[in-house]
Order: structure tokens, then C-alpha cells, then sequence
């Protein structure tokens, strides 16, 4: 039994190794807009996952919503709708309805839907991130932030600038306390 307690804790500790230098190459990628190189290391890191564990697993999420993201990125917003409601399915099945990545889902699905237009459906998954986060988080946690965010652009989308500006001001709080946390911290 022990030794295989340890073979499963190896290969996940691989896996997550393997995962984490693709998933950094993808994002160094990412800031030179090199789309494609990003899908193929994602693409890889999902196959290695997919090796080891059940389709099902929640560790198979994060590359989905990954490619969904370079997805939504590169502008192919119906592929990145399709990766983001893989991970939100295998999140919600696995994870539960009040899990915090459930509401990583449901914001970059918001996210995806504003870009496409769709904000009403934009609206409606970024209001369940924003409750879930709220829920979750503390009220000035960072993604709670990046949610505030797109629910403003959503709001400037829709033309309601009133609430847009709600939403950005609110963002910004965040941020911004969240900057100085980070000041004080490199201060000692």
C-alpha cells in the first residue's frame, strides 16, 4: 500500500513539475503573442495529465481554461468558449458549486462572452464569479478585483456608465491596496 501512496504522489509531483514549466512556457509565450507555441504547450501539458489521470480529474481543468484563455487571446472566441465550459463542467462535478476555481470558470467565461458580444450571457457568468469570489475570498483579494474589472468593461459595453464606472472604481480599490500590501512587504 505504501508503495503505492508513493508511485501515485511521484507521478502527481511529475506531472505537476512537467505542468508548471509548460504552463510558464505558455505564458512567456503569451506576452510575445505567439498564440500557437502557447496552444502547443498546453496542448502537451493536457496530454501528459491525460496520460496519468481520469479526463475527469479536476487537475485536467486548468489546462482547458489555459487554452481557453490563449484561445480567447488569438480571437477564436468559440474555441475558447469550449475550453472554458470543459473546465467549468469538470470543476463543477469534482470541486462543487462553491469552490473558488468553479468562479475562475465562470469569470473567464464572462470574459470570453464580452469579447464575443454576448453580454448578457457576459453579464450573467461575471455576476456569478463576483458572488462566489465575495463568498470565498476576502473582499479585497486580487481576482475579486479582476472581476470588478470585467464586469465594468461589460457594463462600458452595454453603454451603462454608471455602473461601469461602480465596477472600475471598485477594481481599482483593489488594486491599489493590493500595491501597497506588495510595497510594504519589499519594505522589510
Amino acid at each position: 500500500m505504501i508503495t503505492f501512496m508513493l508511485l501515485i504522489h511521484t507521478t502527481i509531483w511529475e506531472l505537476s513539475i512537467t505542468t508548471k514549466k509548460n504552463t510558464i512556457k505558455q505564458l512567456n509565450i503569451m506576452k510575445n503573442r505567439e498564440y500557437d507555441k502557447a496552444i502547443e504547450y498546453l496542448e502537451k501539458a493536457l496530454k501528459m495529465i491525460l496520460d496519468k489521470l481520469a479526463p475527469d480529474h479536476p487537475d485536467v481543468a486548468y489546462p482547458y481554461n489555459n487554452l481557453g484563455c490563449v484561445y480567447k487571446e488569438k480571437g477564436e472566441l468559440n474555441k475558447a468558449i469550449g475550453y472554458h465550459e470543459e473546465s467549468l463542467k469538470i470543476r463543477l462535478n469534482k470541486l462543487g458549486y462553491d469552490h473558488p476555481d468553479v468562479a475562475t470558470s465562470y469569470n473567464d467565461l464572462g470574459d470570453a462572452y464580452k469579447e464575443k458580444g454576448e453580454y448578457d450571457k457576459a453579464m450573467e457568468f461575471g455576476k456569478k464569479a463576483l458572488n462566489l469570489r465575495l463568498n470565498k475570498l476576502d473582499s479585497n483579494h486580487p481576482n475579486v478585483g479582476d472581476t470588478y474589472d470585467i464586469l465594468g468593461d461589460i457594463n462600458c459595453k452595454k453603454g451603462d456608465k454608471v455602473e461601469a464606472k461602480k465596477r472600475y472604481e471598485n477594481a481599482l480599490s483593489i488594486l491599489l491596496k493590493n500595491w501597497v500590501i506588495i510595497i510594504k512587504k519589499h519594505k522589510k
